[in-house]
């Protein structure tokens, strides 16, 4: 990963950035790949077979992590739910400051990372991903078959690839950090109602 996608955060929002512009996440550039020459025709035969294993494998990974996705966005909608239901409870009148001040401090931090959750889980699913494969159509458009060529963008196709599924990765495992904190602060936030 280039040194742009090093910040979860700034992956994050870039996300969220991406879900309300309809495009694409800036994942920066995926690592080069190397040159070919010299490989022979089984060295190219075997790259293009270990890369079409790793797109299959990156496939799996990005339809995994986008299932997982949808499940996080609807625990995320029912803890919103159970967010507004504790609402009158954390928003009724209370004399002193810590029975009145913590706990809607506590609620309203609660709600921010539900919606960030929510968001983050939104723009895994909703946004185009970034992810490239050999077709026939490509390949028809080349004036004649060329193995090392045809290898060689195999090759950058998994670079994309890893790069698509790792920052979807990370965004996944950001979304769910959140709403576990969202669910820790509005479940503090009840409780301190209770005991108030």
């Amino acid at each position: 990963m280039s040194k742009k996608n090093r910040s979860t955060p700034g992956l994050y929002f870039r996300f969220i950035g991406a879900l309300f512009s309809g495009g694409t996440a800036d994942l920066g550039d995926p690592r080069p790949t190397g040159s070919l020459k010299g490989w022979g025709k089984a060295g190219l035969q075997s790259v293009v077979a270990v890369a079409s294993s790793q797109l299959d494998a990156q496939l799996a990974s990005l339809d995994r992590t986008l299932s997982r996705a949808q499940l996080l966005f609807t625990t995320v909608l029912a803890l919103g739910a159970f967010l507004f239901a504790t609402a009158p409870a954390v928003w009724a009148s209370s004399t002193d400051m810590w029975g009145e001040l913590v706990p809607r401090v506590v609620w309203l931090a609660a709600g921010v990372l539900m919606l960030l959750s929510l968001l983050g889980t939104t723009a895994l699913i909703a946004i185009r991903k970034r992810y490239e494969g050999m077709s026939a159509t490509v390949l028809s458009t080349w004036e004649s078959f060329d193995e090392e060529r045809f290898a060689r963008e195999y090759a950058e196709c998994v670079g994309e690839g890893e790069l698509t599924t790792n920052a979807h990765l990370t965004v996944f495992g950001a979304s769910v950090r959140l709403s576990l904190y969202g669910a820790l602060c509005l479940g503090a936030a009840w409780a301190m109602t209770q005991l108030m």
